[in-house]
């Protein structure tokens, strides 16, 4: 986390959990910015308001916003509103995520349960890579990227068919993206947790 220092971050999926989580240890770590992002706009808001207490930068400042990550134009969005309030995005936290659970027959997971998880778990960084990485070229900044996929995108995840395919995918596109963009100075990092 010492390589946060005065750096401004997008964290998605902040209001809770994991993304949460990001948020206090990048305020602690000196953070210049953080950019807290949520589909619910008052977990986002009550977290931002918090890591002001936490944060160690003394030029420290934070925004919130609603986003629905499944959305191409939310992710623009906050990109844009992010890069306006801060004037760079150093590192972007690919974090909101959603858990389906059930197998291969519709009566289990609908098709649009599916067009929804796909969106969710893994649209979602082709989204913000596609808007992001080319502001980092544009303006030579060696950005980072982080996917949190899961353990689920390395092993099995039984019962849960959509969750296992969409985070095997999102581990699939860390990798993609690592090879392919490692030549425009981009680090990408994918997490995978367990159960949290």
């Amino acid at each position: 986390m010492s390589k946060v220092y005065n750096k401004v971050c997008i964290v998605t999926g902040g209001g809770g959990g994991i993304g949460k989580s990001f948020c206090e240890e990048l305020a602690l770590a000196g953070a210049r910015g953080i950019y807290v992002v949520d589909i619910n706009k008052q977990s986002a808001k009550k977290v931002a308001n918090n890591i002001t207490l936490l944060a160690t930068h003394p030029k420290f400042r934070v925004g919130y916003d609603y986003c629905n990550v499944g959305k191409e134009v939310d992710i623009q969005r906050i990109i844009e509103s992010t890069w306006q309030m801060f004037g760079s995005i150093d590192i972007y936290f690919s974090n909101a995520g959603i858990f389906t659970i059930g197998g291969i027959s519709d009566d289990e997971v609908s098709n649009d349960d599916w067009q929804k998880i796909w969106e969710v778990n893994c649209m979602s960084h082709i989204y913000a890579a596609r808007h992001l990485f080319p502001l980092w070229k544009r303006n030579n900044i060696h950005g980072t990227f982080v996917i949190t996929a899961s353990a689920a995108g390395l092993l099995m995840q039984v019962g849960c068919l959509p969750y296992h395919v969409t985070k095997h995918a999102a581990v699939s596109i860390a990798d993609w993206l690592a090879v392919h963009h490692y030549g425009d100075g981009v680090s990408i990092h994918c997490v995978c947790p367990q159960g949290v």
